[in-house]
C-alpha cells in the first residue's frame, strides 16, 4: 500500500478529474481508491500495466451499450479513460474512474 496522503491525491486527481468533489479514500487490496457522490477514482499499484486498466475500461464501455447494468468510465479532463500521475515517492500511478 502507498504511503501517499490523501491530501496530495485529493489535489492530484482533481487536476485530472476537475468536476470532483471532496474524496474519501475506500479500502482496496492492491490500489488506493477514493470516492465522492458521483464516481470511484482509482489510483493503480506501482507498475500495473495500462493494457490491464486499457482492457477493463474497454470492457465497462462495451458493457455501457448493452442491458448490463455497469458504471461508465469518467473521462480525465483531456478525454481519455486514464492517465498517469507521478506519486509522492516518484512512481508513476495509472489513474482511472468509473
Amino acid at each position: 500500500m502507498s504511503t501517499s496522503s490523501d491530501s496530495f491525491w485529493q489535489v492530484q486527481l482533481k487536476t485530472l478529474y476537475p468536476d470532483s468533489g471532496t474524496l474519501t479514500q475506500q479500502d482496496g487490496e492492491l490500489d488506493l481508491n477514493f470516492c465522492d457522490a458521483h464516481a470511484v477514482y482509482k489510483v493503480m499499484r506501482e507498475d500495473c500495466d495500462a493494457a490491464l486498466v486499457d482492457m477493463q475500461c474497454a470492457v465497462l464501455t462495451h458493457l455501457a451499450g448493452t442491458a448490463v447494468p455497469v458504471s461508465a468510465i469518467v473521462l480525465t479532463a483531456t478525454g481519455k479513460h486514464f492517465d498517469t500521475i507521478t506519486d509522492e515517492n516518484g512512481d508513476d500511478r495509472l489513474v482511472w474512474a468509473q
